[in-house]
């Protein structure tokens, strides 16, 4: 779950306006999480789905704008 998260993360940061990418990212790091809360991991997946959050926003706000 993490490797997908990760695998999934990295192909969010090419697409500029899909988001389905981030929100695949989003939902195996939750995954992760839930399933393996004591993994020493944990905290860099819970930094990476604070930052995809924050990517969804600003690529909605993008979107918004055009």
């Amino acid at each position: 779950m993490y490797r997908a998260g990760l695998a999934w993360e990295k192909q969010a940061d090419t697409a500029e306006y899909d988001q389905r990418r981030r929100a695949q990212a989003i939902a195996a790091y939750t995954d992760f999480v839930t399933y393996y809360p004591d993994d020493k991991r944990v905290a860099e997946t819970q930094k990476a789905v604070t930052k995809l959050k924050g990517e969804q926003v600003r690529g909605n706000f993008e979107i918004a704008k055009f």
